[in-house]
């Protein structure tokens, strides 16, 4: 199990970070995911077999953007 923390643009409300998290809960092994609207972050905790990538389609399926 690993944490990945991304910087993620886009969250202007708490509705913002509440679906940045369902979407990445959906996901096949991600157990936890925490956004916080204040500082872009968003902390994902996973399987090690999530690839990053999986994680970015989702957030930006869900129409915010991934900084690299």
């Amino acid at each position: 199990m690993q944490t990945t923390v991304l910087k993620v643009t886009g969250m202007k409300c708490e509705r913002c970070t509440a679906k940045v998290e369902a979407v990445l809960v959906a996901l096949a092994g991600v157990n936890e995911a925490k956004a916080v609207q204040e500082s872009g972050e968003v902390s994902v905790t996973h399987n090690d077999d999530v690839l990053l990538e999986d994680i970015s389609v989702a957030v930006r399926e869900a129409g915010f953007e991934v900084l690299p």
